[in-house]
């Protein structure tokens, strides 16, 4: 019997939190800086420049900073299991676009069995998951997480 047509889970990338913090922090200050560089203005005219300077070196770091957190969204949606890599600079990459059909092959492994070199590795290191799952398709090999209803579904439709 299935239980649902739709289910969701996410998963946060938190080890690139304190790059993220450090960096967008050096972003407010150079915009900071900027504002307070224009009262110079009254006594040099150049400090227009040095001014607009730092604005648009504050925008290049802020979005480096915020290409650097992401969340990772594993999506199953009606018989399509999908995984998108949501950035907070509101960026959208789509990761996998898998039909679940009886090819796919779903396994529960250890923590220290995960790859996270692994390019087609869905999962942030430092995040703590119930469930961690190695996925290898005829085309593919990926490793995500799951809690225990999302592993239902998946084996459901196996």
């Amino acid at each position: 019997m299935y239980y649902s047509n739709n289910y969701k889970l996410e998963c946060e990338s938190i080890s690139s939190s304190k790059n993220f913090e450090f960096t967008h922090n050096i972003s407010l200050t150079l915009k900071i800086f900027s504002l307070l560089s224009l009262i110079a203005i009254i006594w040099r005219i150049w400090m227009v420049a040095v001014s607009i300077s730092l604005f648009i070196l504050s925008i290049f770091i802020s979005k480096k900073a915020f290409s650097m957190v992401f969340t990772y969204e594993y999506w199953l949606d009606n018989g399509i299991l999908k995984i998108t890599k949501y950035y907070k600079n509101n960026t959208i990459k789509m990761l996998v676009h898998l039909p679940l059909d009886s090819t796919f092959l779903c396994e529960l492994i250890h923590y220290n069995e995960v790859d996270f070199e692994d390019k087609n590795c869905y999962i942030d290191k430092a995040f703590n998951a119930e469930l961690y799952l190695r996925i290898t398709t005829p085309k593919s090999r990926f490793y995500m997480i799951a809690d225990k209803y999302l592993y239902s579904l998946l084996m459901e439709k196996k």
